[in-house]
């Protein structure tokens, strides 16, 4: 079962199923059909993730190690007191060299260390971002519905496109002088229709020196779909 972002689409597809995804017997009487149906949901964007990261760059690379190691761990710790819940996990470390621009030798070395911050406590996250900003870069600030909540519209989303493939069956039925009655539903395809969720993008900022305003954010809501393809046969 694909859950997805999308638009409100329904889209029919009537056709003999020559050469079909859907394996079927030839020799069967009555006409088939493929059916498209979609529904969607909306749904609340109850969840936030920070991208956070520290860069140094110095010709000794332990000093720029240390300078990383704690901004990342004063940031961290600053997370944690102002979002108690907040999910913290490293997203990558780094130690990369630098040449000088006439030779093969080294001439610095930039580190860098990546956490993204997972919280649910949206009415904070924009002085959670303020606060850390003096300390770190934000790498980007989106937001999207939750694991919990997405699970929760699946019976929804079910229900929907179900409701949404009896109404094509009748459809098509009326077009073909038949009823719904003579209609069955031989196969049902839920794969091949996918869209890839993307959060809501809300920004990517630089570390500043002071402390900085809050910064604005509107979580807003997001789309959930749900796709699938319906052999149906028609006696």
């Amino acid at each position: 079962m694909n859950n997805s972002l999308g638009r409100w689409v329904v889209a029919l597809v009537v056709a003999v199923l020559s050469g079909s995804v859907f394996a079927h017997d030839d020799a069967l009487p009555g006409t088939v059909v493929q059916l498209r149906a979609q529904a969607d949901v909306m749904l609340e964007n109850d969840e936030a993730q920070i991208i956070i990261y520290a860069q140094e760059q110095n010709a000794d690379r332990a000093i720029a190690a240390n300078a990383v190691n704690t901004k990342m761990k004063d940031a961290i710790a600053r997370i944690k007191t102002l979002a108690s819940n907040a999910v913290v996990r490293s997203s990558g470390y780094n130690t990369m060299p630098s040449y000088g621009p006439q030779s093969n030798k080294i001439v610095a070395w930039m580190v860098r260390q990546e956490f993204t911050v997972t919280t649910k406590e949206l009415s904070s996250v924009d002085k959670l971002v303020a606060s850390v900003q003096s300390l770190v870069n934000i790498g980007a600030v989106q937001f999207s519905p939750s694991q919990d909540t997405l699970r929760k519209a699946q019976d929804v989303l079910v229900d929907k496109a179900f409701n949404d493939l009896r109404m094509r069956i009748a459809q098509v039925a009326r077009n073909l002088g038949k009823t719904p009655a003579d209609a069955t539903i031989e196969a049902v395809d839920f794969s091949g229709h996918p869209v890839s969720p993307a959060p809501k993008v809300m920004m990517s900022m630089r570390s500043a020196q002071a402390e900085v305003a809050p910064p604005r954010f509107e979580p807003g809501d997001t789309q959930s779909s749900l796709s699938f393809d319906a052999r149906v046969r028609f006696k």
